[in-house]
């Protein structure tokens, strides 16, 4: 499912996490506190993720949200049990002290590991922006061709859920 590109260094590719566009971050730390105080198979998260999100459209998309993770490298599989990386730890654990720590822990995480985020944030830095404009902004600056805005929209509203870019009528702006 993962595109990597870019010498194998950033992934092509993003995606969602459940519970509404500005919630990815609380979404996120609640999955990292599950897998912190429990131990938890990929079947448990799986079943967690249905429970908790009962809106959740599938076993397909429940896979792709639990990658998301797994691409964040947040977690990892160890013996049939899903542990929580360093890196994970910290940001859950940041995320219960210093909230704003936290997400800026995670942007820094979509910056290092995922396309398009330091085009996106050079292109709302110059202006506001509509999702259609930032779209082909980001398909000519990451040389991909998209067929529909899912991937813009993914990152425009991890960005939204991590607090840096805010929706103002159509268009996306920096915070």
């Amino acid at each position: 499912m993962a595109i990597v590109v870019n010498n194998g260094n950033k992934y092509a590719s993003e995606y969602p996490l459940p519970g509404g566009v500005e919630r990815y971050f609380d979404t996120l730390i609640a999955l990292l506190c599950f897998i912190r105080d429990n131990n938890v198979t990929p079947d448990d998260l799986s079943k967690w993720m249905f429970e908790t999100f009962p809106n959740a459209s599938g076993q397909i998309a429940v896979n792709g949200y639990i990658a998301t993770l797994n691409r964040l490298g947040l977690w990892l599989q160890q013996d049939n049990l899903i542990r929580l990386t360093p890196e994970g730890t910290t940001v859950v654990t940041k995320a219960g002290s210093n909230r704003a720590e936290a997400r800026r822990m995670v942007i820094e995480i979509k910056h290092r590991d995922f396309m398009g985020y330091d085009v996106l944030f050079q292109l709302l830095g110059e202006r506001s922006q509509s999702l259609d404009d930032i779209h082909e902004h980001l398909k000519e600056s990451l040389a991909v061709d998209w067929k529909s805005k899912n991937q813009t929209t993914f990152r425009v509203n991890w960005l939204r859920s991590l607090g840096y870019v805010e929706k103002d009528g159509r268009e996306y702006r920096l915070t």
